[in-house]
C-alpha cells in the first residue's frame, strides 16, 4: 500500500497505528520536493531458515523506489541484485587488497609514520 501526506502531523497520524501493529514493514521517504512525505507499507512475511529459525524476511527497493519484501522479487531481479553484490564485494577486497599492498611498501620503506612530514594514503578505486 502506498499513500502520500503533506505535513508531519498527517504522517504521524497515518504511521503510528501502522507500526503499532507489529504486522507491517513500513517507509517513508520524503517527498523530493519538500512537499509532504511518501509512506509504503505492506504485510511483513517471514521466512525458515536452514536450521529452522524462523526470521522477518528482508526488504529491498527497486529502482523507482518501491519496497519489495526479497521473497516477492523476480527470479532476473534477484540475479541482477547477486550479480551487485558480488561486483561491489570483488571491488571492496580489490580496495582493501590496494592499501594492504601500499602499507607493506611504506613499512619496508622504513615505517608507516614519519612525524617530521605529512604523507598521504592513495585514494582507494
Amino acid at each position: 500500500m502506498k499513500q502520500e501526506v503533506r505535513t508531519y502531523e498527517e504522517l504521524e497520524e497515518l504511521v503510528r497505528p501502522i507500526v503499532n501493529s507489529h504486522k507491517y514493514v513500513i517507509e517513508v521517504q520524503e517527498l523530493p520536493d519538500n512537499t509532504g512525505f511518501k509512506v509504503q507499507w505492506q504485510e511483513h512475511k517471514t521466512y525458515t531458515a536452514l536450521d529452522g529459525k524462523v526470521f522477518p524476511e528482508e526488504i529491498w527497493f527497486n529502482e523507482a523506489g518501491e519496497m519489495l519484501q526479497v521473497q516477492d522479487i523476480s527470479p532476473e531481479h534477484c540475479r541482477n541484485i547477486l550479480r551487485m553484490i558480488l561486483r561491489n564485494e570483488r571491488e571492496l577486497n580489490d580496495s582493501y587488497k590496494n592499501l594492504t599492498n601500499h602499507l607493506i611498501d611504506i613499512s619496508q620503506q622504513g615505517g608507516l609514520i614519519n612525524i617530521d612530514h605529512e604523507e598521504t594514503l592513495p585514494t582507494l578505486h
